[in-house]
């Protein structure tokens, strides 16, 4: 049974906080836009696991309210990996290089109040994963999670915004795997170092979705452009700091805002 693949959309939040620093994109209804991302490593077996994936995410505010639907599609090759909403979680009868669309997030959070100093922003959060990745390609198990958080983002002063974030996910569950539901965690800061420019430092990590394995550990460095344009780009490097994440991670994202 393989380790856990650290979740890919993690790397979401340090883009989220660097969103909120900028007050175009606070006035901003609409954001399309991709976040292609390379990870490899054994996560303790002894296969080499390669995957692309490639989400597509759409989001829309309105107030306080933010919607998000994430379609990915995902390219794996590797041995018999099962893998689930971007997570290796076991095995699967098929192996070598597949592809195919990738299960959908979607997901929906509330800012309660804006934070100032010691006073945290408040955004408790929603999302589902809707089972479209094809089970018997093993790129998805062909049930539906559900989790439930919360983030904190603080502003201190005008260059730095520190982030957590914590959440429960509600694992579906198939007889022949042994799932569990996982709690999730990340924390991190953002700086801004330039105009329009910010570093985001970050750690992510959830259990093992399977009990008696590693859980997933990540660093995740990642620097951000809020254009003037409408347009943000986004850069971010992960290393895994456990036998149950990718050893190595790279990725892009480019969005536009309407």
């Amino acid at each position: 049974m393989s380790k856990v693949l650290m979740q890919l959309a993690v790397t979401v939040a340090a883009s989220i906080s660097v969103s909120n620093t900028s007050m175009a994109a606070e006035t901003t209804a609409l954001t399309l836009g991709i976040q292609p991302s390379y990870f490899q490593g054994d996560y303790g077996t002894s296969n080499t696991v390669k995957m692309v994936y490639v989400p597509v995410f759409l989001k829309y505010r309105l107030g306080n309210a933010t919607f998000k639907a994430t379609i990915p599609y995902i390219f794996v090759s590797s041995g018999d990996v099962l893998v689930s909403g971007g997570a290796v979680v076991g095995k699967s009868s098929a192996s070598g290089t597949r592809n195919g669309l990738g299960d959908i997030w979607l997901e929906g959070q509330y800012k309660f109040k804006t934070g100032d100093g010691l006073v945290p922003d408040i955004q408790p959060y929603a999302k589902i994963k809707v089972p479209t990745a094809s089970h018997s390609k093993g790129l998805g198990t062909g049930k539906t999670d559900y989790e439930v958080g919360s983030a904190l983002q603080w502003k201190a002063g005008t260059t730095f915004y520190p982030f957590l974030k914590g959440g429960y996910r509600i694992v579906g569950k198939r007889s022949e795997l042994n799932l569990r539901n996982v709690a999730t965690y990340e924390g991190g800061v953002t700086a801004a170092v330039a105009p329009h420019h910010f570093l985001t430092a970050m750690y992510s990590g959830h259990q093992s979705l399977q009990r008696g394995f590693a859980s997933t550990s990540d660093a995740i460095v990642a620097w951000d452009y809020t254009g003037v344009q409408d347009v943000d780009l986004q850069l971010y490097g992960d290393k895994g700091l456990s036998t149950g994440s990718a050893d190595f991670g790279v990725g892009f994202a480019a969005s536009i805002r309407f």
